[in-house]
C-alpha cells in the first residue's frame, strides 16, 4: 500500500465539524435566524485556531503545516465574519 501525500484523521475534530454544521444551518436558515448560526461558526472557527497555535507552541505541528493551515484558517475566519457583517446589516443598509 503505497503512502498519500496527505493524510485526513480518522475522525475530523469535533470544533472542525461543529463549525461546519453552523455555518451550513446559516446557509438555510431565514434572514433573521442566520447570526446565531454565524455566530457560533465563528466562535468555533476561533476555537480550532487557538488549539492549532497550542499544538504548534507545544512542538506537535510542524511549523511548515502550522504556517499553512493557520493562513487557511483565517481565511476562512474572514469568509465568515464577512458573510456575519452582510446578515447583520439592516435591509435599508444593503443597497448602499
Amino acid at each position: 500500500m503505497s503512502e498519500s501525500r496527505f493524510h485526513l484523521p480518522q475522525t475530523p475534530p469535533p470544533r472542525s465539524v461543529e463549525a461546519i454544521e453552523a455555518g451550513s444551518a446559516a446557509a438555510f436558515a431565514r434572514r433573521e435566524e442566520k447570526a446565531p448560526c454565524l455566530r457560533v461558526a465563528v466562535r468555533k472557527i476561533d476555537t480550532v485556531g487557538v488549539l492549532l497555535s497550542l499544538l504548534w507552541e507545544h512542538n506537535l505541528v510542524d511549523a511548515t503545516k502550522y504556517a499553512g493551515l493557520a493562513s487557511e484558517l483565517a481565511e476562512i475566519g474572514k469568509m465568515f465574519g464577512g458573510w456575519l457583517g452582510q446578515t447583520m446589516k439592516t435591509p435599508s443598509t444593503l443597497s448602499e
